[in-house]
């Protein structure tokens, strides 16, 4: 069943009048004009993907390259503890991207307050043509034209208008989306805190290990020297027979153990200057200059609070983790209201001024 054409139909009840004959034998061709126009415009914008050519992704990774190290002071001699903790609080890229969520929360939320401001809207336009608009009436129970053709706007028109509108529901919104805003700004510091004692946590065990490593890795290859010499005069004492086979045997198994545990030892305090380089984000290659102020051993021991309660209590009251809950927990709660407010009726404050230039309007 074919569909009727809608317009073909409207042309031909209206042929009577020679006004809508005319506009009628506009239309078909418009109509064909205008499909054209969409099917060629559709297979022209289509977006393609276009890939990133290796010039493009070399210069991000030269611009990443000097970002890494920029601005970075030069070791000037041995590194104690404090500095290397130091360099750590300002170099290191975890506690430099947590402190950059902190800037991106604050500016979050200096955005919000922003939003619970009035609204002002400015327009301006220009609407021109080579002949004047204008139009003629028909009277709907005769059919008959009872005025003459008439105009009621000029050729060229400049408009422009500019208004300000304050929504109290929106304010309310905005209003509690700050709040949030301002907890999420204080979760992104708990973060930073976390990140900060884990980053501290990892500084005094890679530095701990590498001052290790200075002092007793000399007597680690002294002590794995004697070892392969103890398994040498074991496997002699085994081929020569000179006890019977399973005590070389038990020897030579606790000689292997001993040497796995030192070879173990000596690879976790080996790469112990590497790990803090990596912490105190030194360039790759200058790990070699990292030299370590070796402390002299003191013999003291940590005081601890007799009753632990006092140390628990601490922990509940400064744990980033348990204080990021917290602040979530508020968050929460101002969901609800701002769910609640979402459903009560909108009242619009709306004040402003227009201009135009046409002459014809009162």
């Amino acid at each position: 069943m074919e569909r009727p054409d809608r317009t073909k139909d409207e042309c031909v009840v209206n042929r009577q009048d020679p006004q809508m004959d005319r506009i009628c034998d506009r239309t078909g061709p418009l109509l064909v004009l205008l499909t054209l126009m969409a099917v060629i415009g559709g297979n022209g914008c289509a977006i393609k993907p276009i890939p990133l050519t290796e010039d493009e992704v070399q210069s991000r990774v030269n611009e990443d390259r000097a970002v890494l190290t920029k601005d970075q002071e030069p070791l000037n001699g041995p590194v104690d503890l404090y500095e290397a903790m130091a360099r750590a609080l300002k170099y290191n890229l975890d506690a430099r991207v947590e402190l950059m969520h902190k800037m991106l929360a604050q500016t979050q939320l200096d955005l919000s307050h922003y939003a619970m401001l009035p609204r002002l809207a400015a327009n301006a336009g220009f609407d021109g043509r080579n002949n004047f608009p204008g139009g003629v009436a028909q009277s709907l129970i005769t059919g008959r034209q009872v005025l003459e053709p008439f105009t009621s706007a000029e050729r060229n028109i400049f408009s422009a208008d500019l208004s300000l509108s304050w929504n109290v529901l929106d304010f309310g919104l905005s209003y509690i989306r700050a709040k949030q805003a301002a907890d999420d700004v204080l979760i992104a510091d708990e973060e930073r805190r976390r990140v900060a004692n884990r980053v501290m946590q990892d500084v005094r065990i890679a530095y701990w290990r590498a001052v290790s490593a200075e002092r007793i890795l000399p007597s680690l290859k002294l002590l794995d020297e004697w070892v392969n010499n103890a398994l040498d005069k074991a496997q002699a004492v085994q081929d020569e027979r000179l006890s019977s086979p399973l005590v070389p045997l038990q020897y030579k198994l606790d000689l292997l153990n001993t040497q796995r545990y030192i070879q173990q030892l000596f690879r976790e305090l080996n790469t112990a200057k590497l790990q803090l380089a990596a912490l105190i984000n030194l360039p790759p290659g200058q790990e070699k200059d990292l030299a370590l102020l070796v402390p002299e051993r003191e013999a003291k021991t940590i005081e601890l609070p007799s009753d632990m309660m006092v140390l628990e209590d601490r922990a509940l009251l400064a744990r980033p983790e348990l204080r990021m809950i917290d602040y979530r927990r508020r968050i929460n709660a101002r969901e609800a209201k701002a769910a609640i407010l979402e459903m009560l009726p909108s009242l619009n404050l709306q004040v402003g001024g227009n201009y135009s230039s046409n002459t014809f309007l009162l």
